[in-house]
């Protein structure tokens, strides 16, 4: 192999390499606006190689914060306050992200509540009521905040930043249960 043929190689070897890498850096984030830009580049090397699944290589969006906004009422038999009601949150870190392992249980409960209204009713509400001595209702909303993905912030020139939208999944009222 002559010097100028040795020469030509190391080039295009090397150039294979800069195009493997980059390859790999970014069809390994398969869904980001980068990467859905420029797979027409890289879509048919990468799909032979089997290079075309999405690790995340990078971080994920964030996901949806879920949390039971409720409110305590105390009332007698007449429909009077005895007392002011309260509204509470549950977690009461609610839009607080945390590494504490009683922290995470308390948010994986409340996600593990939302999903049915059932165990609002047949969970949650008791507990409150329990914990709320004179409690006679209980109205409770489950909250889900909806975060602008990513790929909207970039193409949309009105948007700066992420933003979270408060959307209401459920609400009603449950009666506690009475003492006798």
């Amino acid at each position: 192999m002559t010097s100028r043929n040795f020469r030509l190689f190391k080039i295009i070897f090397s150039l294979w390499i800069v195009f493997h890498l980059s390859v790999v850096v970014i069809m390994s984030n398969g869904a980001s606006y980068f990467a859905k830009s420029m797979g027409s580049i890289y879509q048919y090397y990468s799909n032979q190689l089997n290079m075309n699944t999405n690790w995340n290589f990078f971080s994920p969006d964030p996901a949806q914060v879920m949390y039971i906004r409720y409110i305590v009422y105390f009332l007698n038999d007449l429909g009077d306050e005895t007392q002011p009601s309260l509204e509470l949150f549950y977690p009461k870190e609610k839009n607080q992200g945390s590494f504490g392992l009683l922290n995470r249980r308390h948010f994986y409960l409340s996600r593990y509540m939302l999903l049915s209204e059932d165990r609002l009713e047949n969970m949650f509400t008791p507990w409150v009521c329990r914990n709320h001595e004179g409690a006679t209702h209980v109205a409770i909303q489950t909250v889900a905040e909806k975060i602008t993905p990513l790929e909207e912030i970039g193409t949309n020139s009105n948007l700066k930043t992420a933003n979270s939208e408060e959307v209401i999944v459920f609400k009603k009222e449950f009666q506690c249960a009475q003492k006798d």
